[in-house]
């Protein structure tokens, strides 16, 4: 009785230490996102301040300055929001991560299509906005040419197998400047002045002081918008969600590929592993490494930088797809896993032990893990 509950409270003790690790974690990641979103806040400050100045001079001053100033406040306004409810989804809750990098994601040689040209003595610029995560990259500013507009960049973005990858289309319409300024020009500088502002509270990077203040949002406007997920990685023409009075076509091209595909993964600990010799499996306590799709076996962790590593085995070889906890008439050691492998022409087996239960459902997990990642590049020929 006395081992039972000795095993009990290890167990227990054992799973409340890895929920205490994952709140150091979420702990850890909300001071990161906090104060980037601090840096955030304090790029829109100083961009509101420009759009002010420019507009106190009775909106004189260069297309340039003005672009500039639109576009800091889109892309950071945007990042704002996005790390915002990071911050507040993470902090909710302490669920396990499984959130492994496999690749990178590159795009490029972007194209939309205007049905109708923009009015006379207007200019429209565009701008494209793409997210993943609470990562944003912001295209340089374009202006349609033969009713194309046309962003020759490329941007990339290091990815999960739940990526999802978000295009946004904005535009902002700026009137022709006249040799003569009317007073319904200076009406319309009024109303730049009285346009939407957003109020901020966030802590001064440089002086570690805790601030609000108003901002103005910026005076771009969503067109249209897609995703990029797994399932339509090899599009060619991608369909548009388009916004009401926007003049661009439903369909816009561009080129989307993953590169660098590799499971970057990483676990460490001892199992005790158990091998076939004749018709007797014979057990050997081994450091095991699961790097990326490969377990390497070691006698000693100082072996794994100066020797040899005693096995290499490719879950990419394993038939079944699954790794499970044997069955005891299998194997009768308790808490032990099995892993199948193709090896030439035969099937070998190979017995893992884990030091307790917690354990065995940890590996358990990262098997299976890297298992499903293997199926997700398969399914998706990456």
């Amino acid at each position: 009785m006395s081992l039972v509950c000795d095993a009990y409270y290890d167990m227990e003790n054992s799973k409340n230490d890895t929920i205490d690790i994952r709140r150091q974690k979420v702990m850890a990641q909300y001071v990161t996102f906090r104060g980037q979103r601090d840096i955030e806040c304090q790029k829109l400050k100083e961009a509101s301040k420009i759009l002010d100045h420019l507009s106190g001079r009775g909106g004189l001053g260069s297309w340039e300055e003005r672009l500039l100033a639109e576009t800091f406040l889109l892309r950071s306004a945007l990042a704002v929001d996005l790390l915002k409810n990071k911050i507040r989804d993470d902090y909710t809750s302490i669920s396990e991560e499984n959130s492994v990098p496999i690749g990178t994601i590159v795009l490029s040689n972007f194209k939309f299509h205007l049905i109708t040209p923009p009015k006379h003595h207007h200019t429209e610029f565009y701008v494209l906005l793409l997210t993943s995560g609470t990562e944003v990259k912001c295209s340089k500013v374009a202006r349609a040419t033969n009713n194309e507009i046309v962003f020759d960049e490329e941007f990339s973005f290091l990815v999960d197998r739940n990526f999802r990858i978000k295009l946004q289309l904005h535009s902002i319409v700026m009137k022709d400047s006249s040799l003569f300024y009317s007073i319904a020009t200076l009406f319309k500088v009024k109303d730049c002045q009285r346009r939407a502002s957003l109020k901020l509270q966030y802590k001064n990077v440089n002086t570690c002081d805790f601030e609000e203040t108003k901002v103005l949002k910026t005076a771009f406007k969503l067109c249209a918008e897609t995703e990029v997920v797994a399932s339509n990685l090899r599009n060619r023409a991608w369909e548009l969600s388009l916004m009401g009075g926007c003049s661009v076509n439903e369909f816009a091209d561009f080129s989307a590929k993953m590169t660098n595909f590799g499971i970057q993964y990483r676990r460490c600990g001892f199992l005790t592993m158990g091998c076939h010799f004749r018709d007797v499996v014979v057990w050997n306590r081994r450091w095991c490494v699961l790097d990326g799709c490969l377990l390497k076996v070691y006698n000693s962790p100082s072996d794994e930088d100066f020797g040899e590593a005693l096995f290499v085995i490719s879950l990419a070889d394993c038939p079944l797809g699954e790794v499970k906890e044997a069955s005891r008439t299998e194997c009768t050691r308790r808490r032990s896993m099995v892993l199948t492998i193709n090896e030439e022409d035969r099937v070998v087996s190979y017995y893992f032990m884990a030091d307790d239960s917690q354990d065995l459902t940890t590996w358990l997990s990262n098997f299976n893990l890297i298992l499903d990642l293997l199926r997700f590049k398969n399914v998706h020929n990456l």
